[in-house]
């Protein structure tokens, strides 16, 4: 027995680092039935699939082998791979179905586009106001403190950057070129080279400006060309090759739409110790439809000031954006060894990856320099309405000066998100032995989605978010169960379980419902979490079903206070 699966998914990603009219999302489409309508741009014939565990290369081969593919390449520390399909354009209906038939494989847990992210510069008159965020997050003070480690490496995954820029040629360390597939990660474009000098660029040089961690050194990681393109599966790859490599921190100055493939890439970093400081974009908005991977759990999301501390006009904002840093009108490296200014949110987050890389030097871990730079924030206007912590401040940071401001009122839902699965899939995670999509509109509970689970023999689905656990840890959910089994044995079980976020070691399973339990309504379950309080958790929803008669299980609105 087999359900009908439907899967909605958009993704964009693209770069939010330029001048401040140049961030642009790409437009979601509404879901077809029986497969993905995606209007973001994609790799003609390409798409990322993930296995399950176990299952032999052979057999993967002969998955894309089957279908007229091949194997074009791999994201190594996600156990992804990227399968090519000549002759098939992306965005269209033989794309669709190609991917359908794929996660029909009982093998395959997940398919998506590899997706391409693009770039628009358009950069200011070089040289105005050059550097003034020096004086307004206090880094003079806070130098006289540290200015870092040179055992810190900061990875700079964008354009690549200028290797021999007079500036920065003596911070640079080994890194790695995916666009070409090489060790010469140099930038044709010019993001990555500003972004490079923001965060450490050489300082009492005699040369250009200061960097904010004076003693970091600079790990670029190219995964977009000289025209700010590249694919998802770059990306992915250039975040974990970095956290496997020796990054400390991950600059990340790019945004879009979510994707399961990017955020297992982040979640992969984050367990490895690394910290990640990510644009929240460039957009004017609250949305955090296109404010990917700043909107997720593990990256800290930077918006942008101006010399006045007001909000640059341009910069995303809301309670899941943590920090606010100088973006207007920055001054740093540029190609051709020389100098630029300009706008973004892109400028920002190299503000926060430097002090984190200072923060770094201090013997702080990932969760540590979180904590640090958001209880050191500047309580500017806009806190706890654009962004939750602050405006970031060098030298209370490293000195531990300031305390942390009132946290806002928790959005609906509490600490989660898109806990009643409107907003597409993310930040959940979903994974499904029988490669359904599980997020459906075929019995939402209110809206239009609920994420079914089971319904097919042999079965095991789930879907998890990584949440901060509140105070009164108070889980409420609703629940609905469908079953053919006729007897009081318990076969086919939902399970609510508590994961360590950072081991993956599972907690405590909270509750348990089973095809015993009442059917054909919708009922709401209340459980305490607060003896989790205050601790960062993986929550998921587990349904396992039996070899012969089946149930279904559905959730739906999630709220975690």
């Amino acid at each position: 027995m087999k359900r009908y699966a439907v899967m909605a998914l958009v993704l964009s990603l693209v770069l939010a680092a330029f001048a401040p009219a140049a961030f642009s999302a790409q437009p979601e489409d509404a879901a077809k039935s029986g497969g993905t309508a995606i209007s973001a741009p994609a790799v003609d014939g390409e798409f990322v699939v993930q296995f399950r565990p176990g299952t032999a290369r052979s057999e993967r081969a002969k998955v894309a082998e089957a279908h007229g593919g091949q194997f074009s390449g791999r994201i190594e520390a996600l156990d992804m791979d990227v399968m090519s399909f000549p002759g098939l354009k992306a965005n269209s209906k033989a794309s669709e179905q190609m991917m359908a038939a794929l996660k029909n494989n009982p093998n395959v847990i997940m398919v998506e586009p590899n997706y391409i992210m693009s770039v628009n510069f358009a950069p200011n008159d070089p040289g105005v106001s050059q550097q003034w965020a020096w004086g307004v997050i206090d880094a003079n003070q806070g130098w006289d403190v540290t200015q870092g480690s040179t055992s810190t490496v900061v990875a700079i995954v964008d354009t690549g950057v200028q290797r021999n820029h007079p500036d920065l040629d003596s911070k640079i360390v080994a890194g790695y070129d995916f666009v070409q597939g090489d060790t010469a990660p140099d930038d044709g474009n010019g993001h990555g080279t500003h972004v490079a000098g923001t965060v450490a660029a050489e300082t009492n040089n005699s040369t250009g400006g200061a960097g904010t961690c004076p003693n970091c050194k600079i790990m670029p990681v190219r995964v977009l060309d000289n025209n700010g393109s590249g694919t998802m599966a770059n990306v992915a790859n250039g975040i974990t090759w970095a956290a496997d490599n020796g990054a400390k921190v991950i600059n990340m100055s790019l945004g879009g739409g979510g994707a399961a493939t990017l955020q297992q890439a982040v979640d992969y970093a984050w367990s490895k110790g690394v910290f990640m400081a990510c644009a929240a974009g460039n957009s004017n908005t609250s949305s955090q439809t296109n404010s990917y991977p700043g909107a997720y759990a593990r990256c800290f999301a930077v918006a942008s000031t101006t010399n006045t501390d007001a909000r640059s006009s341009f910069s995303n904002y809301g309670s899941w954006v943590e920090i606010a840093a100088p973006g207007s009108n920055i001054y740093s490296t540029w190609m051709n060894s020389g100098y630029n200014t300009i706008s973004g949110t892109s400028m920002a987050t190299p503000h926060v990856a430097g002090v984190a890389g200072l923060l770094s030097g201090q013997g702080k871990n990932n969760q540590q320099i979180w904590d640090s730079l958001c209880n050191s924030a500047e309580d500017i206007s806009g806190t706890g309405t654009y962004w939750t912590c602050g405006r970031l401040n060098l030298n209370n940071a490293v000195t531990g000066g300031t305390t942390p401001p009132p946290p806002p009122p928790p959005p609906p839902g509490g600490a989660l998100q898109n806990g009643g699965f409107e907003s597409g899939i993310a930040p959940w995670v979903e994974t499904s032995s029988g490669g359904y999509a599980l997020r459906d509109s075929t019995r939402p509970h209110t809206g239009s989605y609920s994420e079914w689970m089971g319904g097919y023999n042999s079965g095991l689905d789930s879907v998890s978010q990584v949440v901060a656990v509140p105070t009164n840890g108070s889980l409420t959910y609703w629940w609905y169960m469908t079953s053919s089994e006729s007897t009081s044995t318990a076969y086919d079980y939902l399970r609510v379980k508590v994961y360590n976020a950072s081991t993956g070691a599972l907690l405590a399973t909270v509750k348990t419902r089973s095809n015993r339990d009442a059917r054909n309504a919708w009922y709401q379950d209340t459980v305490s979490l607060a003896a989790y309080a205050g601790q960062t958790v993986k929550l998921s929803f587990e349904v396992s079903t039996d070899s012969s008669v089946t149930s279904s299980f559905f959730v739906d609105d999630v709220t975690l206070q």
